[in-house]
């Protein structure tokens, strides 16, 4: 009696069609969960570097006895809408004739891909009603002609322009709901005490 020999079976069109079917229908469940943790990371990486940059400020006047600038930047090329870069700048006061001076303290942070600083002072971003986007970036500088807004930390953690405990605060989210009049499911909010200076993060 001859061995009976067993050949592997191709895949038929039919099961491979099958196999596709399944594995589309797995990405389409997993995708937009993985994208909503990337994102949900992401704006709570913000918030740390916004909180962490003012904490900086609020030393650095300190130890320095003199006023630290907070720059929140518009980087056009990081986000059409919001604040995507924060710098820190120190300001010298007046000497001679001179008038006073600003210099920068740190290179200028950038908040994650995707991620900004709501620019809604009406509601989102109400420290901007007090501080708008009035400046640029002087020349010389990468974010050069950027617009953006300042407030000031005095030694003594005084904020300047002075704002009430209603009015400092900012909102960390994702570009894409920028421009939406209220918040979306994925935000943070950077409460700063005016008397102080320091700040506070607070998710939903």
């Amino acid at each position: 009696m001859e061995p009976v020999i067993f050949r592997p079976r191709a895949f038929s069109i039919v099961e491979l069609l099958v196999v596709i079917a399944i594995i589309s229908i797995l990405m389409a469940l997993t995708v937009p969960a993985v994208s909503s943790l990337i994102e949900n990371t992401n704006v709570t990486r913000g918030a740390q570097l916004v909180e962490s940059q003012i904490q900086l400020a609020r030393q650095l006047a300190s130890s320095r006895n003199r006023p630290v600038e907070v720059r929140l930047i518009k980087v056009p090329a990081q986000s059409a809408t919001g604040v995507s870069a924060i710098q820190l700048w120190q300001m010298d006061p007046p000497s001679g004739a001179n008038a006073a001076q600003a210099r920068p303290l740190t290179r200028a942070e950038m908040l994650p891909t995707a991620i900004c600083i709501s620019e809604d002072a009406t509601a989102a971003s109400r420290l901007f009603a007090k501080c708008g986007f009035t400046n640029s970036i002087p020349s010389g500088s990468p974010l050069s002609g950027s617009s953006y807004a300042a407030f000031q930390i005095f030694p003594s953690g005084l904020l300047s322009p002075y704002v009430d405990m209603q009015t400092a605060y900012m909102t960390v989210l994702p570009t894409r709901n920028a421009k939406e009049t209220s918040l979306p499911r994925n935000y943070a909010i950077i409460q700063i005490n005016p008397m102080t200076g320091t700040p506070s993060t607070y998710r939903p």
